[in-house]
């Protein structure tokens, strides 16, 4: 039998051993715990369900052990506790783990009840097995979905991390890639991707059949603009330049192109002679009664387009009222001389490979026609016959630009006029010779006149509109004003 005194001693031994063991052992929920954990640690998941589902009033403490088991559970592998009534579930066992963190309470009391014999595992060590087991299952179900929500819980130094960002370029590729701004939004998101290349590739691809599709001027020279200088891509920009160059003579080279569009297209691209539009506007200006080219340039029109209204007023003589009436190509179409009392109309015609011709002039009731011959080569006007007997012939340089006009009027008299960059710089008949010394844009400003050892001065003051079309000259003889010419543009210009 024992004594009070044996009892009392077996009873502090008992009491110090127990105060030994760490808090968890203390309690019933942490000893359930051990036997759950134990049991995962063997791979038998049935019986760790079995037995965490009888621990049901868990203190603060153990509710950290609760959660690291039903993560366990859930990220257990697969065809493993088939009788275990929650479904596997490795992102939300992720989540269960990462939750325990962001409190940041009971982990060091986990850790110490986790190294115990038997169980051998860490919160750390735990979090790393379901990030594995996650990583295997995102990988195998090859969704797109489940590889956008791992990327958001594994560290971007986790070599998965990688693999999972290009496998969903990968798929993202074919979902996003449909189009020119698809493709290039997902250069955007995945500017490392190895399907960047073809990415490229495809917006080129995508881009040409937009510009090809839409078939308009603007959109060849936007592709043009884009890829211009990019080799990959020189077959394509070679044909948009064609497809550009085709659509462009589609449009200008016809009787209903305006002058604005010839000059803007002039304007904008590279002279060519094999261009049929350079021909036509060539051919256009260079005729004697187009706007920019009438009365030898001394006081020209800058290519009007619509009634020109004039009023010439001498210092020493009379007044008198002229009009001049343009169509959208900048070709007179009907003139009236005050001074002379005498209105001409003329007609033109359009021809697709040499623009427009006159075709006759009237004047005071009586009609002359005309007849115009071209270079064989380059198509660009050679001469223009008129029924009245007069001959205008014309050369022009390599690059197609009019450098010499020779007009012979009834009587055989001939005036040859010379230009450089468009402008008429001489202009020489029988009797005297013209020098357009010094110009204001295309407005002539000082002409010497030059009979035998005699030299007379001209010169040109304007006022201009707000388009720059002038609207007043003043002109002086040897510093003497001479006349006054106003203008008035209608429509305005």
């Amino acid at each position: 039998m024992m004594t009070y005194k044996r009892i009392t001693r077996v009873l502090l031994l008992v009491c110090m051993a127990c105060a030994m063991l760490p808090g968890y052992a203390q309690s019933q929920s942490a000893r359930a715990m051990q036997k759950v954990f134990r049991a995962i640690v063997k791979n038998d998941f049935n019986q760790a369900w079995n037995l965490r589902q009888k621990v049901t009033d868990p203190d603060a403490e153990t509710q950290v052990l609760l959660d690291l088991s039903d993560a366990l559970i859930l990220a257990r592998p697969a065809e493993t506790g088939s009788s275990v009534t929650i479904e596997r579930d490795p992102w939300h066992a992720m989540t269960l783990v990462r939750n325990i963190y962001v409190r940041g309470e009971g982990i060091e009391q986990a850790n110490e009840f986790l190294s115990a014999d038997g169980i051998e595992l860490s919160v750390d060590m735990i979090e790393k097995l379901i990030e594995k087991r996650l990583i295997d299952d995102t990988f195998k179900h090859d969704k797109e979905m489940e590889y956008r929500r791992l990327l958001t819980v594994i560290d971007t130094d986790n070599p998965a991390y990688a693999r999972a960002r290009n496998r969903l370029a990968e798929i993202d590729f074919a979902a996003r890639c449909t189009s020119a701004q698809g493709c290039r939004n997902y250069m955007r998101d995945y500017p490392e991707s190895p399907m960047v290349e073809k990415a490229k590739a495809l917006t080129l691809k995508f881009d040409y059949e937009d510009a090809e599709s839409e078939g308009t001027v603007a959109a060849w020279k936007r592709f043009i603009n884009s890829y211009g200088s990019r080799p990959e891509a020189k077959e394509q920009v070679a044909q948009a330049q064609r497809n550009l160059i085709a659509l462009e003579q589609g449009q200008l080279v016809s009787p209903q192109v305006t002058l604005q569009a010839l000059d803007d297209y002039a304007s904008t691209n590279k002279r060519s002679l094999e261009n049929p539009v350079f021909t036509v506007y060539d051919n256009l200006i260079n005729l004697p009664m187009h706007s920019h080219r009438l009365m030898s340039l001394k006081l020209n029109f800058g290519g009007a387009t619509s009634r020109v209204d004039e009023e010439v007023k001498q210092v020493k003589g009379k007044t008198y009222k002229n009009y001049y009436n343009f169509n959208t190509q900048g070709l007179l179409t009907e003139c009236y001389d005050g001074y002379l009392d005498q209105k001409t109309t003329y007609r033109y015609d359009f021809d697709a490979t040499h623009g427009f011709y006159p075709v006759s002039r009237t004047t005071n009731g009586k009609t002359f026609t005309y007849s115009c011959s071209y270079d064989v080569r380059t198509k660009r006007l050679d001469a223009i016959k008129c029924t009245d007997g007069t001959r205008v012939e014309f050369s022009f340089d390599e690059n197609g630009r009019i450098v010499e006009r020779r007009q012979t009027d009834a009587s055989g008299k001939v005036v040859t006029a010379t230009y450089k960059s468009g402008k008429i710089r001489t202009e020489t008949g029988p009797k005297q010779t013209m020098k357009f010394l010094k110009y204001d844009d295309n407005r002539a400003t000082e002409i010497d006149i030059v009979k035998g050892n005699k030299t007379d001065k001209w010169t040109y003051v304007y006022e201009l509109n707000d388009s720059k079309a002038w609207v007043k000259a003043v002109a002086s003889l040897n510093g003497k004003q001479q006349f006054t010419i106003t203008r008035q543009f209608s429509p305005s210009r």
